[in-house]
């Protein structure tokens, strides 16, 4: 018996952008590829059957960042570890960090190409990064690399990556 396909979510209000995108992702192998014009039509598809991951544009009404929220921290949120990449052609690096801090996974910058968009979805398949849950934060780890640290433990939860609060 086979694996079931690969389930994926594209959020964007640009119908071309998201015919391309989908158009990029059929090569992964037979994925179901499901299209929503914005964050709140994203949700309902969210709550009806979450995907395996969420490719979302910024800049749209019921923006990104919105919609990433809900996924990380509303209460009725079906899975808040579902892998988000950001869509996006605003790269100041406040704005970057916006995104890393509100939970992003991946971004892809605008205009991209196909070798981006896949390298992006093997990313948070092939290295997914440890999913923190604090007060502060809700997402991946923001720490790309884990270098040892030769000092010592100062804190009671050094060394768990998940924290109850």
């Amino acid at each position: 018996m086979s694996p079931r396909p690969l389930d994926l979510l594209v959020v964007d209000d640009h119908r071309l952008t998201r015919a391309i995108i989908g158009e990029i992702l059929s090569a992964i192998g037979r994925p179901r590829i499901r299209f929503a014009e914005d964050g709140a039509e994203a949700i309902e598809q969210i709550l009806l059957s979450p995907p395996d991951i969420a490719v979302v544009d910024f800049h749209m009404p019921f923006d990104g960042i919105a919609l990433l929220d809900f996924i990380r921290r509303a209460a009725r949120s079906p899975d808040p570890s579902l892998p988000v990449i950001i869509m996006t052609s605003m790269t100041e690096r406040s704005r970057v960090e916006a995104f890393r801090d509100a939970g992003a996974d991946e971004i892809i910058v605008k205009p991209f190409t196909a070798k981006t968009v896949l390298s992006r979805i093997a990313a948070v398949i092939d290295r997914p990064r440890a999913f923190i849950h604090s007060r502060q934060f809700v997402g991946p780890d923001r720490r790309r690399s884990v270098e040892p640290y030769d000092g010592p433990s100062r804190r009671q939860t050094d060394n768990r990556l998940w924290v109850d609060l």
